[in-house]
């Protein structure tokens, strides 16, 4: 049984020595797999960040633009507004100077439209005659 021992000892000693003269080859080759596929990887992802870094610069640059544009509108909605408030106040003031005559003014224009109404109706009536035919 002694002898048994010692043969796997010394076959595991011998294992053990074989391991430790691979173990840094070994290291060396995993490091240079692995750092190849992270190359790979970070060449692909160098390209894919390129292309995103030009779609988000197409991305700033349209939306600038939008904005801008929105900007322009905004003035010209601004002007057109202000040019109706104009007219409106423009209106609104003569309705006012029409509505404050006073009672001595609005009774001779009411008076006016009074007898400009009986002639037109005479004169209505004078050419249609009795019948109602003209």
């Amino acid at each position: 049984m002694t002898y048994q021992i010692c043969n796997l000892t010394r076959c595991a000693d011998v294992r053990v020595v074989r391991v430790e003269a691979y173990l840094p080859k070994f290291l060396e080759w995993i490091r240079y797999k692995v750092l190849s596929l992270l190359g790979d990887s970070l060449t692909r992802c160098e390209a894919s960040i390129e292309s995103l870094g030009v779609r988000l610069d197409n991305l700033i640059a349209r939306l600038e633009a939008r904005k801008n544009a929105e900007e322009e509108d905004d003035d010209r909605v601004d002007y057109n507004l202000s040019k109706e408030t104009y007219v409106v106040e423009l209106r609104r003031e003569k309705v006012e100077q029409t509505v404050s005559l006073t009672p001595i003014e609005f009774y001779g224009v009411e008076e006016t439209m009074v007898s400009a109404t009986l002639e037109r109706s005479l004169k209505d009536t004078s050419t249609i005659g009795t019948s109602g035919v003209s």
